[in-house]
C-alpha cells in the first residue's frame, strides 16, 4: 500500500510505514529499553490507576490521560509500558504511536493498526494494547478513536491527550466511549514525594484503637511545612523542574515558555478557530496576574477588546488545555445561577502566574489569592470536579463550597484567610457563619491558615482553623483515593490509604503542649 502526502503525491510504503513504527517502538528488539526513559523518575499517583485500567480487558471504552503538556502523560505511558512488559506481557503486543510525527499526518489510526496487526507473530498474547499519545492532532479524536472500538473489538486501547474538553469532541450526536483520567499539574502531596520531603514533616504513633498509624504535624512541623509550600507555590506545578532541587525561578520560566508556546502560539489554537494567537496569550497573562478573582464575559471582553463570542472560544480552549479553571457562583441559599453571568478564574497551577511575574512572598498581597488558587489545584483530578465552587451576594462572599456530588448540595466553606491578626472577630466570619445558618446541609466549615490551628464558636457556628498548607496535602491524598475508588470501584483506594494516612493539625493548645517534643492525640480537643 503507497501513503500519499496531502493526497496527491505517493510519498512511503507499508514497509516505511512499519519502520517508522518501530523506531517508536525500541523494546520491540530489546526488552530492557521499556524502562530506560523513565527510569529514576518518581511515578505520579495516577500511574496506579492507568496501569490497572488498561490491564482490565474486559472494559469497553478508551481511557484517556487528559492534561496540560509537561505534567508526566508520556511518561506515564512508558512506565505503564515498562510494567506490562515486566510482568510478562510480550513486547510486539504493545505499540506506541505518536500523532504528532509528521510521517503520520495523512495516515488514517485504522490503516496503522491493521499494518500493526497484519505484522504481528502467532505467538503475541491476545488483545494487543495500542497507544496513541498527542491524539489531539487527530480531528474530533474522541469520535475515531471511539470508531476504532467496533473496527478492532480484541485490541486494548490508552491514548493521551493535551486538549480535552469540549472543543475536540467533534459532533455531540455521535457516540463518544472514551473516559478521560485527569492528569493537572502536581499536587501539594505530589510535590513532596518527587522531592523526597514527606517523611520528614510528619511524625508518627501507632493508634491503638483504630490500628493503624496516625500522622501528627507538630508546630515544627507546620513551619516546614510552610517553607515547602512556598516552593510548591513558585516551583511545584511541573514533575520536571519539581523533582529537581536545584530549581530556580528562571528554570521555572523557561519550561512555561516552552508550554505556551506550544498551546498558545502553535497551530493548536487554530484547530478550534482561534486565529489571533497573541489575543490568546493576552488574555492568559491577564488570568494568570489576576488568578482567584471573579469576571463576567462583558467585563473581560471589553478589557481584552474582542467579541464575547471570540472570548468565550478562548476561554473554552483555555481550559481545553489544562492552563486555566473556570468554578461557578452559588447565591446565599446554596443554589445555582440558572444564567451565569460571573465565574472565577484559577490558574491549575500557582507556579504558572510565578513564571510570568516572578515569585511571590509569604508576606506578599497576593498570597490570598495564590493559596486560594492552590487549593482549587487540588481538586482538579477529581471526577466530581464540578461540585467545587465559590459563593457571593451582596458583599458577601465564600471562597470554596464543595457541594454532595449526589444532592448537588453545598456540605463544606472554606474561607483563605492568609493575614491571621483577628483571626476570631466575628466580622472575620460574617459570610461563613451566615451561610451555613441558611443552609443545613454544611457539615465542615473552616478558616484556612497560614499556621494557625484549631478551632472557635462564632456566632454559634463552629469554625475550625487549619493552615492551608496542611489542608493542601490532606486533599491531594484524598482527591488520589476518590479517583481510584471512582474509575477502578469502591475499596480501590483503601490500601494507599494505609500506607499513606492523612495527618491531624495540632491545635494551639497542642503545639504549647509540644514545647518539649511531644505528639498530639486529636482526641485532647
Amino acid at each position: 500500500m503507497k501513503y500519499y502526502l496531502g493526497g496527491v503525491m505517493p510519498v512511503f510504503s507499508d514497509a516505511d510505514l512499519f519502520r517508522r513504527i518501530a523506531v517508536e517502538n525500541p523494546w520491540w528488539a530489546d526488552t530492557q529499553s521499556a524502562g530506560e526513559a523513565t527510569r529514576g523518575l518518581g511515578a505520579r499517583r495516577l500511574f496506579d490507576v492507568v496501569l490497572r485500567v488498561v490491564a482490565d480487558r474486559n472494559r469497553k471504552d478508551i481511557p484517556v490521560i487528559v492534561g496540560p503538556r509537561q505534567t508526566g502523560k508520556t511518561t506515564i505511558i512508558r512506565q505503564v509500558i515498562a510494567r506490562l512488559i515486566a510482568a510478562g506481557a510480550p513486547a510486539r503486543s504493545i505499540v506506541y504511536l505518536s500523532m504528532k510525527r509528521p510521517a503520520y499526518s495523512d495516515v488514517e489510526p485504522a490503516a496503522m493498526i491493521k499494518l500493526y496487526l497484519s505484522r504481528l507473530k502467532t505467538d503475541v498474547t491476545p488483545q494487543p494494547l495500542v497507544i496513541f499519545d498527542d491524539v489531539h492532532y487527530l480531528k474530533d479524536w474522541r469520535i475515531r478513536l471511539t470508531e476504532l472500538i467496533d473496527l478492532f473489538p480484541s485490541v486494548r486501547f490508552l491514548a493521551a491527550t493535551s486538549l480535552g474538553g469540549p472543543t475536540t469532541r467533534g459532533d455531540a450526536d455521535k457516540p463518544d466511549r472514551t473516559i478521560d483520567l485527569a492528569l493537572p499539574p502536581l499536587s501539594f502531596q505530589e510535590f513532596l514525594t518527587l522531592r523526597g520531603a514527606e517523611e520528614g514533616l510528619f511524625r508518627s504513633r501507632i493508634d491503638q484503637d483504630r490500628n493503624k498509624t496516625m500522622l501528627y504535624l507538630d508546630q515544627r512541623g507546620v513551619v516546614l511545612l510552610n517553607e515547602q509550600f512556598q516552593q510548591y507555590l513558585n516551583l511545584g506545578g511541573f514533575p520536571e523542574v519539581a523533582a529537581d532541587r536545584r530549581s530556580t525561578a528562571h528554570g521555572v520560566a523557561d519550561k512555561l515558555d516552552e508550554i505556551a508556546d506550544r498551546l498558545l502560539s502553535s497551530e493548536l489554537p487554530g484547530r478550534v478557530g482561534i486565529q489571533d494567537t497573541r489575543e490568546l496569550q493576552r488574555l492568559f497573562s491577564l488570568l494568570a496576574w489576576q488568578t482567584g478573582d471573579e469576571f463576567s464575559i462583558d467585563g473581560l471582553a471589553q478589557a481584552i477588546g474582542v467579541a464575547k463570542n471570540t472570548l468565550k472560544r478562548q476561554l473554552d480552549y483555555l481550559e481545553s488545555a489544562g492552563l486555566i479553571r473556570r468554578t461557578h457562583r452559588l447565591d446565599e441559599d446554596g443554589q445555582r445561577f440558572q444564567r451565569a453571568v460571573t465565574f472565577k478564574v484559577h490558574l491549575t497551577a500557582p507556579t504558572m502566574r510565578a513564571a510570568l511575574f516572578g515569585p511571590v512572598g509569604v508576606e506578599d498581597p497576593v498570597m490570598t489569592k495564590i493559596a486560594e488558587t492552590a487549593v482549587i489545584g487540588q481538586y482538579l483530578s477529581d471526577p466530581n470536579l464540578d461540585r467545587v465552587m465559590y459563593a457571593r451576594w451582596t458583599s458577601r462572599n465564600i471562597d470554596v463550597v464543595v457541594c454532595d456530588p449526589v444532592t448537588d448540595k453545598p456540605t463544606e466553606l472554606y474561607e483563605i484567610i492568609w493575614e491571621e491578626s483577628g483571626l476570631k472577630e466575628a466580622r472575620r466570619f460574617t459570610a461563613l457563619t451566615g451561610f451555613k445558618k441558611r443552609n443545613e446541609d454544611v457539615l465542615k466549615v473552616q478558616a484556612l491558615t497560614q499556621t494557625t490551628a484549631g478551632g472557635a464558636n462564632i456566632s454559634g457556628v463552629d469554625i475550625r482553623y487549619l493552615p492551608v498548607a496542611a489542608y493542601c496535602y490532606w486533599v491531594g491524598k484524598q482527591v488520589s483515593d476518590r479517583l481510584a475508588d471512582y474509575y477502578l470501584g469502591p475499596g480501590a483506594s483503601a490500601a494507599a490509604s494505609e500506607r499513606r494516612p492523612a495527618p491531624v493539625i495540632a491545635s494551639p493548645q497542642q503545639q504549647t503542649a509540644a514545647a518539649g517534643g511531644g505528639l498530639f492525640d486529636p482526641a485532647a480537643e
